[in-house]
């Protein structure tokens, strides 16, 4: 098992402009990119409304292959969990009474905490952070209100 850092896909590197100049690995499989923006039937319908809106905003970037399909359905369930479980907690609260009386924590909190780190990760996968994003160029880059500050 190796440990360290995830290696970049090369798409990716690609995309950021190899800012650490490393070799670009020539026999990374090259994966067709995806034309699916239909969200599977089976995901519930948070989940497709999120599927649709992602796959939307990542297959033009040529960043969506067939590959990361899975991981975007992955995505959009869990971000389904994550909206039921804090809409649960909104309604109930953050601590609720046990059936002995004494107050608790929502085990919907613990729903949505778990659901939001798992979209997290899978956001950063996608490019999808502030963060994971700043370390992205493009050439379709879109200049906003701060560009010339």
């Amino acid at each position: 098992m190796t440990t360290g850092r995830k290696p970049t896909p090369t798409r990716l590197k690609l995309i950021k402009g190899n800012p650490g100049k490393r070799a670009i690995n020539k026999a990374e499989p090259k994966i067709p990119l995806s034309k699916q923006i239909r969200a599977p039937s089976f995901l519930s319908p948070d989940a497709k409304t999120e599927y649709k809106r992602v796959a939307n905003m990542l297959s033009p970037l040529g960043v969506l292959s067939d590959a990361d399909l899975k991981a975007l359905e992955l995505y959009a369930e869990t971000y389904s969990t994550w909206r039921e479980a804090t809409v649960k907690v909104h309604e109930v609260g953050m601590i609720i009474k046990a059936q002995n009386g004494f107050p608790i924590q929502n085990p919907y909190l613990g729903i949505a905490n778990q659901s939001s780190k798992r979209m997290q990760s899978l956001l950063s996968e996608f490019g999808m952070t502030p963060s994971s994003r700043s370390r992205i160029t493009s050439e379709k880059a879109e200049r906003n209100e701060f560009d010339d500050v």
